[in-house]
């Protein structure tokens, strides 16, 4: 919770700034002429606009936050989903969080294929999986993506998602469980990437289940 509010914080300081530069600008250059009393200012400008964004965020109600963790193959035999599952049932165990698991098995999106890549379409797009998909995305407050490892990457199936979808995936942010070799770790690597160009917000911690784990589970055992 504290974190959700310094970031939002943050952007709020980011964007007033950046909406009122003109202005500052000129207070700041009637105050001094000298380069570092500009500076002066401008951090005093930045600290109190720092102080209003965290009482307004610290005094706004906590809405539920609503996760979605995305179980990253469709496989026969696959350990994605009973990772996904198990990874909600703990997260229904706090309060003020709203979570779902996306199985991809009920998305059969194509390989995208659009003229207009999702950050550019003028439209949404008309494929019926892909506008239920996207439509479970822009409801989620974050996401856990959860992969395994084929030939040091993820899974096809769980780029092609992450492809199809561009503006409900932004200023979010994204967790990974991953299995496989060295925990699937390698896979993560590349979704770190990926999030980064989605203008998603990765955490720097992950979750990697080794072989010697998620084998036997996958046994029965």
């Amino acid at each position: 919770k504290e974190r959700f509010f310094k970031t939002n914080a943050c952007l709020f300081v980011i964007r007033t700034i950046k909406t009122h530069a003109p202005l500052y600008l000129r207070i700041i250059r009637a105050c001094t002429p000298h380069p570092k009393h500009r500076f002066q200012v401008l951090e005093c400008i930045i600290l109190i606009h720092t102080d209003k964004a965290i009482y307004y965020f610290y005094n706004l109600p906590m809405n539920n936050i609503n996760i979605k963790v995305i179980a990253g193959s469709t496989r026969e035999g696959r350990f994605s989903d009973k990772a996904a599952a198990k990874i909600a049932a703990e997260f229904k165990k706090h309060e003020g969080v709203t979570v779902e698991v996306l199985d991809l098995r009920d998305y059969e999106m194509p390989f995208f294929n659009e003229a207009a890549t999702p950050s550019y379409k003028a439209a949404p797009y008309t494929h019926e999986a892909v506008a239920q998909f996207t439509a479970k995305i822009a409801e989620g407050d974050a996401y856990v993506l959860v992969t395994p490892e084929y030939n040091r990457s993820t899974s096809g199936v769980l780029k092609n998602a992450l492809d199809w979808v561009y503006q409900e995936w932004n200023n979010k942010p994204v967790a990974f469980v991953s299995y496989g070799s060295v925990g699937g770790s390698r896979a993560v690597e590349h979704l770190r990437l990926m999030a980064i160009e989605l203008q998603m917000a990765p955490i720097r911690n992950a979750v990697h289940i080794p072989g010697a784990d998620y084998f036997p589970v996958i046994m029965g055992n």
